[in-house]
């Protein structure tokens, strides 16, 4: 019996033994396994780095310095290579056809704390995002010669600042960036408005850019012409047609004006705040605490008096800020058979500004 008992707790414990050997394999063989199994390290994504000289399709910068002074000297582009005296240069215009979004490139730059006025507001300490600032007032010339008075900032503007006006301006701007918008939507929200008080079918007109400004690359053929000048001199109908034909008319001559002489341009669609703070080298905002003055319109700068009434426009009555006469399903399409010259050129124009 003692032997038996002996012999039994032997086995009993070769068994435990055998067991626990058993286990600790195991436990070995799963832990080797782990560590034979791919690590899988997740990617952290790099910050993009923010550059002045990156090209997207909704920013372009022309590859050498504007250097054309026959061009600058129409415009408010800072140019000491064309040898002019300027007592105030500002860091900034944005600036393009109306209706592009000038004010909301405003908006968001003083939400920024840079102090950047609107079209019909002082110019800020940063500068301004007005279309009215695309071209430099010029001399009146003979309109019978020239099918053109010249350019003058339109009278709604006239808070812009003394330094802008004339045709030696003592202000200029070190830094002009073009916005565009999509072509459709920019020539369907200005035919909307082309009749109201201060309508922009003189600066739709051709002449104004090849015999004053001396630049025209898409100056229409005659037929077009003929058109666009019984829209001019029938003064008191505004049909879709004409309304299209003026717009488009705007859209491209002031696009390829602007595209001249600017130092970028980019879409509104994509808006890129912090790329403009940096292109414009704009620096940081030390006094935060006056943005809330910033976001008040009219610009808080402003020392004018109350609008006229002339400015309250009656729903009633044609052409208010409300109406709606030209179709947002637009299509190039409907602008060819209005100008198929001009229409081509507005599409050659976007497809350069990357929305086609």
């Amino acid at each position: 019996d003692l032997r038996m008992g002996i012999n039994f707790q032997v086995v009993f414990l070769v068994i435990v033994g055998s067991l626990a050997i058993w286990s600790c394999w195991l436990m070995l063989a799963r832990v080797d396994s782990i560590q034979s199994l791919p690590i899988s390290t997740p990617q952290i994504p790099q910050k993009e780095e923010v550059t002045t000289n990156i090209s997207l399709a909704y920013w372009y910068e022309p590859s050498s310095q504007i250097k054309n002074c026959e061009i600058l000297k129409y415009t408010l582009k800072y140019a000491p290579q064309c040898g002019e005296e300027i007592k105030k240069v500002y860091p900034l215009l944005i600036t393009g056809t109306g209706r592009v979004g000038t004010m909301f490139a405003s908006q968001q730059l003083r939400r920024a704390g840079y102090d950047i006025s609107h079209d019909n507001e002082r110019v800020g300490k940063f500068g301004a995002a007005a279309w009215p600032l695309a071209i430099r007032e010029t001399n009146a010339v003979d309109r019978f010669k020239y099918g053109s008075g010249g350019y003058a900032i339109p009278n709604f503007a006239h808070a812009l600042g003394s330094q802008f006006f004339g045709t030696a301006p003592s202000a200029r701007f070190a830094v002009i960036l073009q916005q565009t918008r999509h072509p459709l939507a920019t020539i369907a929200s200005r035919a909307d408005r082309v009749g109201m008080m201060y309508a922009p079918i003189s600066y739709s007109n051709p002449h104004l850019f090849r015999d004053v400004l001396h630049y025209a690359p898409s100056f229409p053929p005659q037929s077009e012409l003929q058109a666009w000048y019984n829209d001019r001199h029938n003064s008191h109908e505004w049909n879709t047609e004409k309304r299209l034909r003026v717009a488009l008319f705007h859209y491209v001559f002031f696009n390829e004006w602007v595209n001249a002489y600017a130092d970028a341009t980019y879409q509104v669609e994509h808006f890129d705040l912090q790329r403009i703070i940096l292109f414009a080298q704009l620096g940081k905002i030390q006094h935060s605490h006056s943005i809330r003055h910033l976001l008040s319109l009219p610009h808080h700068n402003n020392k004018i008096k109350k609008q006229p009434a002339r400015y309250q426009y009656n729903k009633e009555r044609p052409n208010h800020h409300a109406a709606k006469y030209i179709s947002r399903n637009l299509t190039w399409a409907d602008l060819r058979r209005v100008s198929p010259f001009v229409a081509s050129r507005a599409q050659d124009l976007a497809q350069s500004f990357g929305y086609l």
